[in-house]
C-alpha cells in the first residue's frame, strides 16, 4: 500500500476524469502525438464531497466486474483497473492540495477525511487476494498489442508486487500501516506548535512598531506569541534579550519535543519490523536498496569525502564565531541551539561582508518569475504559455500555464503556479506533479500537470520584491518542475530518491551565475546586460551566495544527513535517543550541543519518506551541481548554450529511473567526480 504520508510531502501525482474513463483534450495535439486531459478538479465542498463518493464506487465497480468476469480482456477489465488504480493515486495527491492549499475550511475539513480514506481503496484491491491471483493469471498469458497495454502490464506485475507471497505481503502490509500511523501522528506534533506565551510590553519594549502590530495582545495589554506565529524567525534574530528569544524557542518546539520524543522509539522498532518483512536487517538496508548510494557504508563515504572538503573552511569559520564571543551573550560551541546559530551567523556575515545591504527590489514578482520561466526553458528547450481561459484549481490564485516544446511545438505538460502563502497551512515552496505522464492505448503521451507553491506573502501593491532566499528557491523548485515535466512517463518517483535533487540545485547554481543575472535582468530577453547591477550582486553575496552560508550550511547538512542514516540502522537491542543521534552528530561534524538540548523531534525530514533515510541527497546535489554547472562554464555561451542544453535534458532530466549513473556520465562524459564541488565550495568560501 502507498504510504499515507507521501501525500503530504514530495511526489504529487493526478487526478483523472474517472477510473476507466475516457481522455478528452483541452487543446488539440499536433500529429497527435501527446495530449491534454481535463481533470476532474473539485474545488467547492459538494464538488469534493461527490468526488469522494465516486471513488469508492469506481473501485467497487471495477473490482466486482473482474471478478464476476468468466475471462478478463485489455479493454473490459486490465485497463480499467490500471486507469482506477492511477486514478487513485492522482486523487490521492490532489486531496492533498485540496487539504493544504484551498481557502474554504470546509474543503480542507473533506480533503482531511479523504486522506484518510483514498489510500485505503487501493490497498482493499491490492489486499483482494482472489481479485490479484485472477489478475496476474490473465496477464500472464496477455501479450500486449499497444504501448498503454505494455505500461499497464508493468505497472500491474509490480503493483501486486509478484517478488513475494500472499503472507510475505500481508506482513509487509500490515507492517506498513503500523508506521505509518505512528509516522503520520509524529509528522502532525512537528507541524502543529499548539503553544502559545504572554510577554509584556516592557519584554518587547525593543522591537519596532511594525513588528508589534502583527502580535496579538490580550485583555491586559501584553503580548501573545502563538508557536504557529509568521514571526519565528523574525523574533529569534531581533534585538530581545538572550533569555526571551529562549522562551520563544521552547513556545515554537514544546509540542514536538513533549509529544515525540515518547513516539521515536515506537517509529525506530516498527521500522524494523516493516524491514524485515521486506528480508532486510535494517530499516536503512531497505530503504537504501534502490538508491544510487545502496549501502549505508557507500551513504557515510560520501559524508566523509565532503567532510574532508569542507573540514580546513569550517575551522576557519569557527575562529570567526569564536573573535565574536566577548561581545555576545552565551557561549555559541556549548549551548548550540537554533536562535543562537542564527545570531552568530547574522555577526560573521556582517563581519566578513559588512552591514546589511538593503533589497534593491530588482527581483520583482511576477515579472521575474515569467522570465526565470523564459530562460529555464530556452536552457532545456520548454516554452511556458500563460493560459487564456483556465481551470479552476484549489484556490483561485492559482496561475495556469500550457507547456510547450520548443523542438517540435508539441504540448508538453500544464504548468501550475499556486504564488500566495495560505495562513497556518504551509510556509515551504515545493513542487511536484498534480498529474504524472502516462501512455493511452493509441501510444499517445499523457503530458504530466505539474504545480509548485511559492508561498510568498501576498502583497496589495504592484509587485513582490523578491529576497534572495525566495529568488533562489525560485530557482530551486523549478529546477523540480522541469524535471517532472520532461521525465518519461515509466520514470519512478519512489526509488533513487538521492537523485531528486541534482536538477533542482543545479538550476540553483544556474540561476546564480552572472550570465543568467543579465539575461534576467534585460529587458530584451535574448540581448542581456553588459553586467549584473553591482547593488543586486553585493545583495545575492550578502544572504543567498555568501561565504559563511556556504560553509555553515555544508556541515549543518552533514549533521542532519548523519542523524538520518543513523536513526535507521537500529538492528534490535538498545535503542538510541533521537537527540543523542543529533549530539553526536554535532561533535563529529559541528560544535558541540549542550545535554540540555532536545534537538530533533521538530525536524519532518526524519520521517518523511525518501529523506527518513536519504537526506543526503541534498549534499550529492551539492557535489554534482558543479560537475554539470561545469560542463555549461567551459562553452562561451555558458548556461544558455542550446547544445549543451539539449545534452542536458536528454542525459538528466529525460532520464528513467534506473540509470541515474549512466545519466550523470552521459552528460559529463566521464564518471562524476569530487574535483568540481572542492573547486566551487574551496572558491566560494574563500573570504574565510
Amino acid at each position: 500500500m502507498k504510504p499515507v504520508l507521501l501525500i503530504m510531502l514530495i511526489f504529487i501525482g493526478a487526478v483523472l476524469s474517472g477510473c476507466g474513463g475516457s481522455d478528452s483534450d483541452s487543446a488539440p495535439a499536433p500529429e497527435a502525438t501527446t495530449v491534454f486531459s481535463t481533470m476532474a478538479a473539485p474545488a467547492s465542498e459538494p464538488e469534493v464531497r461527490d468526488w469522494l463518493s465516486s471513488l469508492s464506487a469506481k473501485v467497487s465497480t471495477v473490482s466486482s466486474n473482474i471478478l464476476t468476469s468468466p475471462a478478463l480482456t485489455w479493454e473490459s477489465n486490465i485497463l480499467p483497473l490500471y486507469d482506477c488504480l492511477k486514478e487513485l493515486g492522482d486523487a490521492e495527491d490532489y486531496n492533498a492540495q485540496l487539504m493544504i492549499r484551498s481557502h474554504d475550511p470546509a474543503v480542507r475539513a473533506l480533503a482531511n477525511v479523504g486522506y484518510q480514506q483514498i489510500p485505503d481503496l487501493s490497498a482493499a484491491i491490492k489486499e483482494d487476494t482472489a481479485l490479484k491471483l485472477k489478475v496476474l493469471q490473465s496477464l500472464a498469458s496477455m501479450i500486449p498489442s499497444n504501448p498503454k497495454q505494455k505500461e499497464a502490464k508493468s505497472y500491474l506485475n509490480s503493483f501486486f508486487d509478484t517478488r513475494y507471497t500472499d503472507a510475505e505481503l500481508q506482513a509487509i502490509s500490515a507492517a506498513n500501516e503500523s508506521l505509518t500511523a505512528v509516522s503520520l501522528l509524529y509528522y502532525q506534533n512537528a507541524v502543529t506548535k499548539s503553544a502559545s506565551a504572554t510577554f509584556s510590553p516592557a519584554e518587547f519594549a525593543c522591537l519596532p512598531s511594525s513588528i508589534k502590530s502583527q502580535i496579538p495582545t490580550d485583555s491586559d495589554g501584553n503580548y501573545v506569541f502563538d508557536a504557529n506565529s509568521s514571526l519565528s524567525f523574525t523574533l529569534a534574530e531581533s534585538c530581545l534579550p538572550e533569555a526571551i528569544r529562549e522562551r520563544l524557542n521552547a513556545v515554537a518546539h514544546s509540542k514536538a519535543a513533549s509529544e515525540n520524543a515518547p513516539l521515536w522509539p515506537v517509529i525506530t522498532e516498527r521500522r524494523l519490523t516493516y524491514a524485515k518483512a521486506f528480508g532486510f536487517d535494517s530499516f536503512a538496508q531497505q530503504r537504501l536498496s534502490d538508491n544510487m548510494f545502496q549501502t549505508t557504508t557507500a551513504v557515510q563515504a560520501l559524508l566523509d569525502n565532503i567532510e574532508t572538503i569542507t573540514q580546513p573552511t569550517f575551522e576557519r569559520l569557527r575562529q570567526r564565531f569564536e573573535t565574536i564571543q566577548a561581545s555576545e551573550q552565551g557561549y555559541f560551541p556549548a549551548t548550540f541551539q537554533h536562535w543562537n546559530r542564527d545570531r552568530y551567523y547574522s555577526a560573521v556575515r556582517a563581519q566578513i561582508l559588512g552591514p546589511p545591504p538593503a533589497n534593491p527590489k530588482l527581483l520583482v514578482f511576477p515579472e521575474v518569475f515569467e522570465r526565470m520561466l523564459f530562460h529555464f526553458g530556452r536552457i532545456v528547450g520548454l516554452e511556458f504559455v500563460k493560459s487564456n481561459s483556465p481551470q479552476t484549481w484549489w484556490n483561485s490564485n492559482v496561475i495556469e500555464y500550457q507547456v510547450y516544446d520548443s523542438n517540435t511545438g508539441f504540448p508538453a505538460g500544464t504548468f501550475l503556479l499556486d504564488p500566495y502563502q495560505i495562513s497556518g497551512l504551509t510556509d515551504l515552496a515545493n513542487a511536484g506533479y498534480l498529474k504524472s505522464p502516462g501512455i493511452l492505448e493509441s501510444g499517445q503521451i499523457q503530458v504530466p500537470i505539474v504545480r509548485l507553491n511559492a508561498n510568498l506573502a501576498e502583497s496589495p501593491s504592484a509587485g513582490i520584491a523578491l529576497s534572495s532566499a525566495e529568488y533562489i528557491s525560485f530557482a530551486h523548485e523549478l529546477g523540480h518542475a522541469m524535471h517532472y515535466l520532461l521525465k518519461p512517463s515509466n520514470a519512478s518517483t519512489g526509488p533513487l530518491e538521492d537523485y531528486m535533487e541534482i536538477p533542482s540545485i543545479t538550476f540553483e547554481r544556474i540561476a546564480g551565475t552572472p550570465s543568467f543575472l543579465k539575461a534576467l535582468l534585460s529587458a530584451d530577453p535574448l540581448s542581456p546586460l553588459a553586467a549584473v547591477p553591482d547593488d543586486l550582486l553585493h545583495y545575492l553575496q550578502y544572504y543567498a551566495l555568501n561565504p559563511v552560508s556556504i560553509a555553515e550550511n555544508r556541515r549543518y547538512y552533514l549533521v542532519i544527513s548523519s542523524a538520518a542514516l543513523h536513526a535507521s540502522m537500529w538492528t534490535g537491542g538498545v535503542q538510541t535517543e533521537l537527540s543523542d543521534l543529533f549530539r553526536q552528530g554535532y561533535s563529529d561534524y559541528y560544535f558541540p550541543m549542550s545535554d540540555l538540548a532536545q534537538p530533533g523531534y521538530s525536524y519532518t525530514h526524519l520521517i518523511k519518506p525518501g529523506t527518513d533515510v536519504a537526506y543526503y541527497m541534498y549534499l550529492f546535489a551539492e557535489v554534482i551541481a558543479p560537475d554539470i554547472l561545469s560542463v555549461f562554464e567551459a562553452s562561451p555561451d555558458s548556461v544558455f548554450d542550446e547544445t549543451i542544453g539539449q545534452r542536458f535534458r536528454s542525459s538528466i532530466l529525460e532520464q528513467s529511473a534506473y540509470n541515474r549513473n549512466q545519466a550523470l556520465e552521459s552528460f559529463l562524459g566521464r564518471p562524476w567526480n569530487y574535483n568540481a564541488y572542492r573547486d566551487w565550495f574551496e572558491t566560494a568560501t574563500s573570504q574565510l
